[in-house]
């Protein structure tokens, strides 16, 4: 097996039996096979723990493009500029210093690239299930959607514990697209959503979308109730979307904006206000869950890049610049197989927790999608079966691979070879669909309570702890004041006959005359003074 392996049993059901998946890091590939297991095992070869930490923060290699080893730092690489300065020194906004970014004076809604993405959003041809299946990326596609089933399962999980059964469940679907999480919403049994989208063809797809839905639940055999919704095309990065509510003061308990966020790092101002959108009707508890890329990994790839662009055959990536990164409008040209070719933006995440802090939303995970299929396969494993996120290998009699190009499947063919078991079968993703799948990462944002505003009842209390607190410094200082006394008295009854105030106010007026005039003292005055004042008695 090759290094830096991980072999994980009894995963997943594929074909009806128990599976294994293979995660070989080095390959960039995703294996699971077919087999039954007796019990679960995990194996890791030829790494170290250093090592595997520092593998996997690494660059994204293909097998065919390999990029230099690079120590990565604890944030995604940003050129020292205006704005990166205004992050470490926010003003009223939380976020940008005395300048704003220049982006913010010059985009309008007739140059932002919002148009841009809408058309080529409304332009895509609404495809049929067959014509799916035989996207290059199916698989790739359907590994996203497990991907945001995990992260919808995880956090409504967390918002039904906290509820009572009567207790009604609201969610925004932000940047809803054709309504692909419409099934998601129905088998959570939630009570309404809002969903929008700035491409209005893809509002009316997902109305039609909900009315087959609406028709299917009423149909006598469906045992599953349909939430209620609400239908909005709208630009969410320059548009207010609350005011445009049925209820403009709905609590909402969780908003998903998938794949979509990173349109709005055009310009601070378009940034600041879909986050708003996103979380300003959360309730108290209430989660921000999406996907974006990871623009830690984006740059690296950048920096390390030879040409104008990088990438392989699922996708490519070609940005404005090689060595400029400003917090917004970082803008590269994104092109994915068949489905995305428009301009993105780079999302700096510490800018992203900024604006989120200024809404009261904390940041309570955040994984990258190679770290989420690792730490979430076992438990979602069926999933990953029953939304076909991975390719059978070898193809079936009837089929062919997705990927054509050589070493695609080179560690799964290896695996096979090990193995050595007839009629073995793995499910795999080309090492080309899973270095594009972990150019993304998934986060989760808590929105909690605001910090209290002083009152003026405020500073009445602090009036009175101070007025409590002098008095109990005021007997503390009178039950030492009568110790010392009583120490005295002591002290007096066995030693000299006690002087008066006035005689011991002289003779420390002697002394320190004594000391500024006589020559012959050869310590100084004020060392002098010091020693004598020591042995003088307490007045």
């Amino acid at each position: 097996m090759a290094d830096a392996e991980n072999v994980i049993e009894n995963v997943g059901d594929v074909d009806n039996t128990k599976s294994i998946v293979v995660l070989d890091k080095k390959d960039k590939e995703l294996v699971v096979e077919d087999e039954v297991v007796k019990e679960d095992v995990c194996v890791l070869n030829g790494n170290s723990d250093q090592e595997e930490e520092k593998e996997e923060v690494q660059v994204l290699k293909s097998e065919t493009t390999p990029v230099p080893d690079e120590k990565p730092s604890e944030t995604p690489t940003v050129e020292e500029s205006s704005e990166s300065k205004a992050i470490e020194e926010p003003k009223e906004n939380g976020l940008i210093a005395e300048e704003k970014p220049k982006e913010d004076k010059e985009v309008s809604k007739e140059d932002s690239v919002g148009n841009a993405v809408a058309k080529h959003y409304n332009d895509i041809p609404a495809g049929t299930k067959e014509s799916r299946k035989e996207s290059r990326i199916f698989h790739l596609r359907n590994f996203n959607n497990w991907v945001k089933t995990v992260i919808i399962t995880e956090f409504l999980g967390k918002i039904k514990r906290r509820k009572r059964l009567s207790d009604e469940i609201n969610i925004l679907d932000l940047a809803c697209g054709k309504g692909g999480d419409l099934l998601k919403w129905q088998k959570a049994n939630v009570d309404h959503v809002i969903m929008a989208d700035i491409a209005s063809t893809s509002i009316d797809q997902c109305k039609e979308r909900y009315a087959k839905l609406e028709k299917e639940s009423r149909s006598r055999h469906s045992r599953e109730r349909l939430f209620t919704t609400e239908f909005y095309a709208a630009d969410c990065t320059k548009e207010n979307l609350c005011e445009k509510f049925k209820n403009p003061d709905i609590k909402l308990d969780l908003t998903s904006c998938q794949f979509a966020f990173h349109y709005s790092f055009e310009s601070y101002s378009q940034a600041e206000l879909m986050f708003k959108n996103a979380c300003k009707n959360l309730r108290t508890g209430g989660y921000f869950v999406g996907t974006t890329p990871d623009a830690h990994k984006l740059v690296k790839r950048i920096k390390s890049m030879e040409s104008d662009s990088f990438g392989n055959s699922v996708y490519n990536i070609k940005p404005d610049s090689k060595d400029n990164f400003p917090l917004f409008g970082a803008k590269y040209m994104f092109h994915l197989e068949g489905v995305v070719d428009c301009p993105e933006f780079l999302v700096y995440f510490p800018a992203f927790e900024k604006i989120a802090a200024k809404y009261n939303m904390k940041l309570v995970w955040k994984k990258n999608f190679h770290e989420l299929f690792k730490e979430h396969e076992k438990e979602y494993s069926s999933l990953l079966s029953k939304m076909s996120a991975l390719e059978v290998f070898p193809a079936p009699s009837n089929k062919q691979l997705v990927a054509e190009e050589a070493g695609q499947y080179k560690n799964a063919s290896e695996y096979m070879d090990r193995k050595a078991t007839k009629n073995m079968r793995v499910g795999t993703l080309s090492a080309d669909e899973w270095e594009a799948a972990g150019l993304y990462l998934a986060f989760a944002f808590e929105k909690v309570e605001p910090p209290r505003q002083p009152r003026s009842s405020d500073r009445v209390d602090d009036r009175k702890r101070h007025r409590d607190v002098s008095r109990e410094s005021a007997k503390s200082r009178e039950s030492s004041r009568s110790s010392r006394s009583k120490d005295k008295r002591k002290s007096d009854s066995s030693g000299p006959a006690k002087k008066s105030r006035r005689e011991n106010e002289v003779e420390v007026y002697e002394i320190k005359d004594e000391i500024q005039f006589d020559d012959e003292v050869e310590s100084t005055p004020t060392d002098i003074m010091v020693g004598h004042q020591i042995n003088l008695p307490k007045l």
